[in-house]
């Protein structure tokens, strides 16, 4: 799924504060890059470039996942999917992938790079009232998707989303953005970021999760990096009944 941008349907004074912070966590690159991403999404003549494109290091985040997938794992959910590399690259290592993004296009593409594969892309939107109704798989991929739910859905429905993947998972991998503390209006956290998210995902989840390994991995080699949590949620069976 794509990092949110800043859109001509939102306020100027949503635009001039999402500059400010751009120019705050990274500098007159980072507010050229939100600035060059804004004129690709809102200028019909500029091609959108795909997901996997803007990203740099998706081999690198690839192998580290992989090297925590266990041979008695047969299946992997990629929530927000994108344009197919994790379910593809999963494919090749003989598991059963599904992925899921709610951007068609992002789809239609993913099927074309699938199609030799046994992997399967579905095209929809997950709410608070149709995260249920996914698959339970061996591993279950969340990558920079959290951020989006909590806008769309506020934090508690987000919250209790991620909740019902790591029911439905024995490994969840979960990555964050990596230029931002989920929920802060002014990102002034006295924490680092992978240990903030690290504590975050606990306070959300409980205590019946193991977190296996964390890493960073590089966004666009321009200052951005993400923390990558890979949590093993084998005994976990929900919080409060869910």
């Amino acid at each position: 799924m794509a990092e949110t941008t800043v859109t001509t349907e939102q306020k100027p004074i949503a635009l001039v504060k999402r500059a400010v912070e751009l120019y705050r966590d990274g500098g007159s690159e980072r507010l050229k890059r939100g600035a060059e991403e804004y004129l690709r999404v809102n200028t019909p003549l500029l091609e959108k470039p795909r997901y996997q494109d803007r990203r740099i290091d998706n081999e690198q985040r690839w192998k580290r996942i992989e090297s925590h997938i266990e041979p008695e794992h047969d299946s992997l959910l990629d929530i927000g999917c994108a344009e197919g590399f994790f379910c593809v690259r999963a494919a090749e290592r003989g598991l059963q992938p599904v992925g899921i993004d709610s951007d068609e296009k992002s789809i239609r593409t993913a099927r074309e790079r699938g199609s030799d594969g046994d992997v399967s892309f579905r095209a929809a939107e997950i709410t608070p009232e149709t995260v249920a109704e996914l698959p339970a798989s061996d591993v279950v991929l969340f990558l920079t998707v959290h951020h989006h739910w909590v806008s769309a859905f506020g934090f508690e429905s987000a919250a209790a989303m991620i909740r019902t993947l790591c029911a439905k998972s024995e490994l969840f991998v979960y990555e964050p953005p990596g230029d931002r503390y989920l929920g802060s209006e002014t990102n002034d956290v006295a924490q680092e970021l992978s240990q903030y998210y690290t504590d975050l995902l606990r306070a959300i989840v409980g205590e019946d999760i193991r977190i296996v390994a964390d890493y960073t991995s590089p966004y666009t080699g321009a200052g951005r990096e993400d923390p990558i949590i890979i949590v093993d949620t084998s005994d976990f069976e929900g919080v409060n009944g869910e």
